[in-house]
């Protein structure tokens, strides 16, 4: 959330998942300016620094450089932390990212696609457990097809992985499917998506469903 109290202060939630948005998106132009502004002008201003999506994305870096494009001195501002969407569909499912993890948007409306396949490719090589936020829009629904297939490229088939749509609201999905049968109709902008590592484990749950986690060392390697 990003607040702005009398007398210039501008708060910034950096995450309000689970749930939903009121306001303004500061992931929309001005935005943040806005509240930064009424910080300066010592006027009270609420405005959240996430986009509520279930696929949030937090936005408190866009807060800060709009204080520093203000001059900032004579603003206060305060980030408060929050629970990110990867944080809270992992929970629903146990702890997949127990281990070594990165996260990753694969919208490219601020930086290019070249980019995006070159981080994906470098963090599947490192065996990281990704999570991925905006990984299929209808302006672009080719490009989870094309992340795939550079996951594909280093990850089993077997490979976990977690669907966690809408995740904290009324029409929370939870899934836990292989890599090799993820079908990108599952997935939309609501949608985030944890890609477990070579360890990564799904077990039977005896409510039914899996139980997911990824243990903090490689076997025969440093144990205990």
């Amino acid at each position: 959330m990003a607040g702005v109290a009398p007398g210039g202060e501008a708060r910034s939630e950096s995450s309000r998942v689970p749930g939903g948005a009121s306001g303004q998106d500061p992931a929309e132009p001005g935005a943040a300016e806005k509240a930064i502004g009424s910080a300066a002008g010592g006027l009270a201003a609420d405005d959240h620094a996430g986009s509520g999506l279930a696929a949030d994305v937090p936005q408190a870096d866009r807060i800060a450089e709009a204080c520093v494009a203000a001059g900032g001195s004579a603003i206060e501002l305060v980030i408060l932390p929050g629970i990110s969407a990867a944080q809270a569909a992992a929970a629903r499912v146990g702890a997949p990212l127990g281990h070594d993890f990165c996260t990753l948007s694969l919208s490219d409306n601020l930086k290019p696609w070249s980019q995006i396949e070159r981080r994906l490719a470098l963090a599947a090589e490192a065996d990281l457990v990704l999570a991925l936020y905006n990984p299929r829009s209808r302006a672009r629904p080719h490009q989870f097809l094309d992340a795939l297939a550079i996951l594909r490229r280093y990850r089993a088939p077997e490979t976990p992985v977690v669907l966690g749509r809408d995740v904290g609201r009324p029409d929370e999905a939870i899934r836990v499917q292989r890599l090799a049968d993820i079908d990108p109709e599952q997935v939309d902008m609501r949608t985030v998506v944890i890609i477990g590592s070579s360890q990564t484990r799904a077990v039977p749950r005896r409510e039914g469903g899996h139980w997911v986690y990824t243990p903090r060392w490689y076997p025969g390697e440093f144990e205990g």
